[in-house]
């Protein structure tokens, strides 16, 4: 059976449209106010320096949009789910993708030793910014990056599907990946930079309109803290679109074949 991004892109705005009373709440209370709390702190940061709470709201604000990535794609693959089960569904599968990332961070760190250590060899001062310093290490690293990216576009989705653990949710969306990397990497490249965009847009509009008129009052930080509500609640609703759409894409490709054979072997 042949994939279709096209008819897929026409059922994810069908979804959209249909359950856009769960969907609205759910983008505004995770996305909207997760991206929010992320230009916040980085921008008090940007001014003051980063400190040990700052450091902490940030991942904080960081995991909270995670949850609405779970959260979305509980209540695409559990219909007639409310919000507050797909919230749920969202918080309890948290630690298993924190155990995800941190495994992917060690292991691209395992990867990049080689790299270092032949750079070290050559005369490369790795502890010192320099465009040879970035090829040979920051290039490497960037496209094993975008690789484990595009094996991992699904694994949200994988996740809340099955109550499994970590590693095989992991294996799950990896499996399913098998062949489609270019197509999912392409895909999620485009959903990231469609956010950034909204995401900027709100923010240089917010700025326009906000900053001054919070400069006049005598508040600033009102101005900063209506910008940041306005650029995340803007990034909210592409990353529904992203969100919605990789859970169908995870769903059908699931119906295509069954991946359950190649996780136990693995």
């Amino acid at each position: 059976m042949s994939l279709s991004l096209a008819s897929l892109w026409t059922d994810t705005r069908s979804f959209i449209r249909r359950e856009q009373t769960l969907l609205v709440p759910l983008a505004l209370a995770t996305f909207g106010l997760g991206q929010a709390g992320s230009i916040l702190v980085f921008g008090m940061a940007n001014q003051s320096g980063w400190t040990s709470s700052l450091m902490v709201a940030m991942i904080i604000a960081i995991l909270w949009t995670q949850v609405g990535y779970l959260s979305m794609s509980a209540l695409v693959l559990r219909p007639g789910s409310s919000v507050a089960e797909a919230l749920s569904k969202g918080l309890a599968r948290l630690p298993a993708l924190v155990i995800i990332a941190v495994t992917v961070a060690v292991l691209i760190s395992f990867i990049t030793i080689p790299f270092s250590i032949a750079a070290q060899l050559n005369g490369v001062d790795l502890t010192q910014p320099s465009a040879a310093a970035s090829l040979v290490v920051a290039l490497p690293i960037a496209f094993i990056m975008l690789f484990m990216f595009a094996k991992l576009y699904l694994v949200f989705a994988a996740l809340v599907d099955r109550n499994e653990g970590a590693m095989r949710a992991a294996m799950r969306a990896y499996a399913l990946s098998r062949g489609r990397t270019l197509m999912l990497l392409s895909v999620a490249l485009f959903f990231v930079l469609t956010f950034q965009l909204v995401q900027f847009f709100g923010a240089l509009i917010a700025s326009a309109v906000f900053v001054s008129i919070f400069t006049a009052l005598g508040s600033p930080m009102g101005g900063a803290v209506a910008v940041a509500l306005i650029a995340g609640f803007a990034a909210a609703f592409p990353m529904v679109v992203s969100s919605v759409f990789s859970t169908l894409l995870y769903q059908r490709l699931s119906e295509q074949g069954d991946v359950s054979s190649d996780v136990e072997g693995q």
